[in-house]
């Protein structure tokens, strides 16, 4: 039996709530993987959608993905992730 530690529940994706960026706290939402998810494809719709990642590089926002949700291989269908995101 292995046991491995990964983020699943909401309580999970609880950040250092007092941490501030710009006056602009940061929050977590959560994202279920769908067939076809990899992190490329969510950093690029982040970049996209989401002013936390405004003007970042893929390669960064998928190397914090990775570090935020303790991610070491591939996703796995279901799973959920935590996302950074600005919260006003």
């Amino acid at each position: 039996y292995e046991i491995t530690t990964r983020l699943v529940g909401s309580e999970m994706c609880i950040r250092d709530s007092n941490h501030t960026y710009s006056k602009t706290e940061i929050s977590y939402k959560e994202e279920f993987i769908y067939a076809g998810d990899t992190l490329w494809s969510i950093a690029e719709r982040e970049a996209k959608n989401n002013k936390y990642y405004e003007n970042k590089d893929i390669r960064s926002i998928v190397s914090e993905l990775k570090d935020i949700n303790h991610i070491n291989g591939n996703l796995e269908i279901g799973e959920k992730i935590c996302i950074p995101t600005f919260h006003n």
